[in-house]
């Protein structure tokens, strides 16, 4: 067992930045996931801490030893790749025998501990079938039982549930998570299903183009997302996205949704929800949010519907409780919210380039629900001081409105809803600003353009060649050494340089 820390950790591959000063901690015994889309990072992150990659900087320690000095096999650590990378030509039972092989345990004790983790996977029936002749879950458990038998410090899964038939995947999943649970194990899982991290894990990682968004416990990254990218991340959909005029966020066409009064939104605002707080109601009903659309489709869901929704130009997805019977396709629905679930984000574009002479991100950009739930706070490990409010928030009078902050949230009728807040997250809405809380997350980093380039760190200069014939050894052998080329006939060979 142990405490994983990471620490600024960065890597660049072909000049291309894959993940930029990631910092987070995983407490001894705790299960913690990176959640991010498609070439967020995450898969990059768990291999250079397998040492499978390299950094290109940063750190990451196990109970207080760095892992980056120390080669793969001394890493005290348990890899599930998402290629799971089984061993054909061998049987169920030699695939599990090998991790513990490889650390040098008695054969007694290896056919012992083979058959424990065999059975506890329900793979003792097939322990003499070949890999080929398994089925997805069958060869997803045989992947986890080899990289757990040998019963790592350190576990790390890639995609854990990604390849297993959906008729299988919901009970690999509470089975992976009994596993987990019983191990106690450090766990660190990357993913891009919500739903494994919800289930598996105890704290969440947010990354997204190599960057990290917030951290902390579950229920807090999903209560109270820090920014508008993280509440993607999270599920949240947008309602209204628009200008801010005399304490509603309005965008024509959708509707109206009013704030807390003394909220600091300044001129674009977006208002989000998760799809679980969003209900259709029939037009007219006085029980809509004051935002409408036009309905495209309604499905069954069980012995209710869920009504695909159009707003302008995105659909939202919302269930249908009003009655038995969903309206036809093209009728008006208003959309009803459950108090004290909307989050409100000052809607203003982030600086698009990173660099030492950039200024600091927006503090108030990250509103969400109270000023503990910015990101950061829930982290475990060393806190990283924030970065200096600009000079448009540090001149404001921050202590004249009540209520003022990094957050706020409003009903279904638009009303304030900090009391029905206080009630389902503890403490009551403070005043302080998100610089008494956590760091403020690092601004989103930009696709690269021509005319903006994106400025990274240069890769490590390559070290001078090796002397022919002087000893060149790294943690897979012995580096090949090229001899000079012979002399041609009457002339003297040349000298290597030195």
């Amino acid at each position: 067992m142990g405490t994983l820390e990471v620490r600024s950790l960065s890597q660049i591959r072909n000049g291309v930045l894959i993940f930029d000063e990631i910092s987070f901690a995983v407490p001894d015994g705790h299960a913690a996931a990176i959640v991010g889309p498609a070439l967020a990072g995450k898969t990059s992150l768990l291999r250079v801490i397998a040492g499978v990659e390299r950094s290109d900087g940063g750190d990451v320690l196990l109970d207080g030893q760095s892992l980056l000095r120390l080669p793969p096999e001394r890493r005290r650590l348990g890899f599930l790749f998402d290629d799971l990378a089984l061993f054909e030509n061998m049987t169920v039972r030699e695939n599990v025998m090998f991790g513990l092989r490889m650390h040098r345990r008695n054969r007694v004790d290896r056919l012992r501990r083979t058959d424990d983790v065999l059975d506890a996977l329900g793979l003792a029936g097939r322990a003499q079938r070949k890999p080929r002749d398994l089925s997805p879950g069958e060869r997803k458990r045989l992947a986890f039982a080899r990289a757990v038998a040998p019963e790592p410090s350190l576990l790390l899964l890639d995609e854990p549930t990604a390849g297993v038939e959906e008729v299988e995947r919901e009970a690999w999943r509470q089975e992976l998570a009994e596993a987990l649970r019983a191990l106690h194990v450090t766990t660190l899982i990357a993913t891009s299903d919500m739903r494994d991290a919800v289930i598996l894990a105890d704290d969440l990682v947010l990354l997204a183009e190599g960057q990290l968004l917030q951290t902390g416990t579950v229920a807090r990254v999903l209560q109270g997302p820090a920014s508008i990218e993280a509440a993607r991340l999270a599920g949240y959909v947008t309602l209204v996205r628009g200008d801010v005029a005399e304490g509603f966020v309005v965008e024509p066409g959708v509707g109206s949704i009013a704030f807390p009064a003394g909220f600091p939104l300044r001129q674009h605002a977006a208002v989000m929800a998760h799809p679980t707080a969003l209900f259709g109601v029939p037009g007219g009903s006085g029980l809509g949010s004051g935002v409408s659309g036009t309905l495209i489709r309604a499905r069954p869901d069980g012995p209710v519907y869920l009504l695909e929704v159009r707003l302008d130009d995105r659909t939202v997805a919302l269930r249908w409780e009003w009655d038995l019977t969903p309206p036809p396709p093209g009728t008006l629905v208003e959309i009803a919210v459950r108090p004290g679930t909307l989050r409100f984000f000052n809607d203003t574009p982030a600086p698009r380039v990173r660099n030492t002479e950039s200024p600091a991100a927006d503090v108030e950009r990250f509103a969400t629900l109270a000023p503990r739930a910015v990101a950061g706070t829930d982290a475990p490990g060393p806190k990283t001081p924030p970065p200096p409010i600009p000079m448009d928030i540090a001149d404001s009078p921050a202590e004249e409105t009540e209520g003022e902050g990094p957050a706020a949230e409003t009903g279904s009728s638009g009303t304030p809803a900090t009391e029905a807040a206080s009630e389902q997250i503890e403490p009551a809405v403070t005043s302080k600003t998100a610089s008494d809380s956590a760091p403020t997350p690092r601004p989103e980093r930009p696709n690269a353009t021509v005319d903006e380039p994106a400025r990274i760190r240069p890769p490590r200069p390559t070290p001078p060649a090796t002397r022919p014939g002087a000893s060149s050894t790294s943690s897979y052998g012995p580096a090949p050494t090229t001899p000079p080329p012979p002399a041609s006939e009457g002339q003297p060979r040349a000298r290597p340089a030195d």
